[in-house]
């Protein structure tokens, strides 16, 4: 499997790279948000910007060492304590004051990369995004390699004007040239949809660079179906693709929540904006790597693979609403051979979700996500429930879950399909539980640390459970439920499961409750 996907990882086949050699390397504050009142952090004594961002905040720079960070907190009384997620690395931080000090350790010490959330009580979260230097990418003299805002382009990058024209009319270009590097450099650039066509494109986002969608529905074009009055779809549509990329570290800011809900013509609507979306079966594509970017407010799945076909995820940052429902991190859509490593989702939604939706007879299959972390309001690895096709051979390994509501999620409905051969190993889980009332979605969705469960005729195969650890015995146990319509589940095995201190020997020490036809439970200490 993973041969092929290397293939694409390494450069889209005509692209040369060098590597910044700076100890520390600040990325700017998108400058669209405002930035925070309470937090300054310097790393390394270099001082970040700081994003107030929902109801947390971001920081970002890239480090080729270990670094030490120190994070001042506004106000007046001593802080009681502090904490850095994930866990397992075993960072202790110093609090003094309203101060908290830390050491960061050099990249490639460990597997995941180094993406912290920092826990203060009384305060909101602080995201700390911190990098590898950057590969900065180089063309040999006979590739074509076009500047978005050079001539005869000339994109607008203040972000007062529209600039989808001028960047659509670049990756156009390089597209009729067979191929390209397309730069989008230091700037703030307002589009309304990109779509990323032909073959060997590399779409490449300085870290200075913002591409963000506009926030006025009179940008978009009208709809006829009545269900709407625009279309806004996602920010960047993949169609009929093959061996292309979107790299860099830059930003791409979907600004959902704010064009999520727009009064036009005297009703209130509702939108639903995506980040990155294949184009399905009608324009299905091959051979897309997406690699360093941060991608922030979604309101629907941020990335939906739909169609896309050999698909490499790296080192992407996914920053989202946690009170809006429907805003998935990275979803494995309708799509064959993918690989998603060393990523992080926070977000209000699934983090990482694999399904077949929407179109019948596209099943997926050989997914695997890997040394990555998230924190959301919902699952945070998940197979199902839309599976209007057979999903295969899906793995979650090394993942670190700060926070979330169902851990571990098999769910295949009412579909009269199969789901087979997933694994769940190395999964550590820091805090299982239900979230505030403002939450808009998925109150509906109990607590439990694992689920498997099919209502239909469809039967879920081999599930494999391995070195699993839940912070705690929950409330809710967690359950296998089979069919009542003739489906079931076959084969499940538990192997070194914890809950706290307590290693699963049976259903009744794993906390799990088992209804219907479930065949073949097995448990391994």
């Amino acid at each position: 499997m993973h041969g092929l996907l290397l293939e694409y990882a390494l450069g889209v086949g005509l692209i040369f790279s060098s590597v910044q050699q700076e100890i520390t390397i600040p990325y700017p504050r998108p400058a669209y948000l405002p930035p925070s009142a309470t937090y300054k952090v310097n790393a390394g004594g270099t001082a970040l910007e700081v994003a107030d961002f929902h109801d947390y905040h971001f920081a970002r720079f890239a480090s080729a060492s270990a670094v030490e960070v120190s994070i001042e907190v506004a106000g007046t009384a001593s802080l009681e304590g502090a904490s850095v997620s994930p866990k397992s690395f075993g960072i202790l931080p110093a609090v003094t004051g309203r101060t908290v000090d830390f050491t960061v350790l050099p990249p490639g010490i460990r597997s995941q990369p180094n993406y912290l959330v920092i826990q203060i009580p009384g305060q909101e979260n602080l995201v700390l995004l911190i990098d590898q230097p950057e590969a900065i990418p180089q063309t040999p003299a006979d590739v074509l390699a076009l500047d978005v805002s050079a001539a005869p382009y000339f994109a607008d990058g203040t972000g007062e004007k529209l600039a989808t024209e001028a960047i659509q009319r670049a990756i156009d270009d390089a597209s009729a040239a067979g191929g390209g590097l397309v730069v989008v450099p230091k700037g703030h650039f307002r589009v309304t949809q990109l779509v990323l066509r032909g073959k060997n494109i590399r779409l490449h986002l300085d870290h200075e660079a913002v591409i963000s969608g506009s926030t006025n529905p009179d940008d978009y074009p009208e709809r006829t179906d009545g269900k709407r009055p625009r279309w806004i779809g996602a920010l960047v549509r993949i169609e009929s693709a093959e061996n292309c990329a979107i790299t860099g570290r830059g930003v791409l800011s979907a600004r959902g929540t704010e064009v999520g809900r727009q009064e036009i013509h005297g009703k209130e609507r509702d939108y639903h904006r995506q980040i990155i979306m294949g184009a399905g079966p009608d324009g299905a594509s091959k051979g897309l790597r997406i690699e360093g970017v941060l991608c922030l407010d979604a309101t629907e799945w941020s990335i939906k693979s739909h169609g896309i076909d050999e698909l490499h995820c790296r080192e992407v940052k996914v920053l989202n609403n946690r009170e809006i429902h429907w805003n998935d991190g990275i979803d494995i859509v309708n799509t064959r051979r993918a690989l998603v490593e060393r990523c992080f989702v926070y977000t209000g939604d699934d983090a990482f979700c694999v399904k077949t939706w929407r179109v019948a007879g596209l099943p997926v299959s050989d997914v695997v996500y890997r040394d990555s972390i998230v924190h959301t309001s919902a699952a945070a690895a998940k197979v199902g429930p839309e599976t209007l096709s057979d999903i295969s051979r899906v793995r979650f390994e090394n993942i670190d879950v700060i926070r979330c509501k169902q851990p571990i999620v098999v769910d295949l409905g009412k579909s009269p399909n199969s789901i087979r051969d997933i694994m769940f190993r190395s999964i550590r889980v820091e805090f299982i539980g239900n979230f505030p009332p403002s939450y808009q979605g998925l109150h509906y969705l109990a607590a439990r640390p694992v689920l498997i469960k099919t209502e239909g005729s469809g039967w879920i195969f081999n599930v494999g459970i391995e070195r699993v650890a839940f912070p705690n015995r929950t409330e809710e146990r967690s359950a296998l439920v089979g069919g009542i319509q003739g489906g079931g589940i076959q084969g499940v095995l538990f192997d070194h499961l914890t809950l706290g201190d307590v290693l699963a020997a049976n259903p009744e020490s794993g906390h799990i409750w088992i209804q219907g036809n479930v065949k073949d439970i097995e448990f391994k200490p």
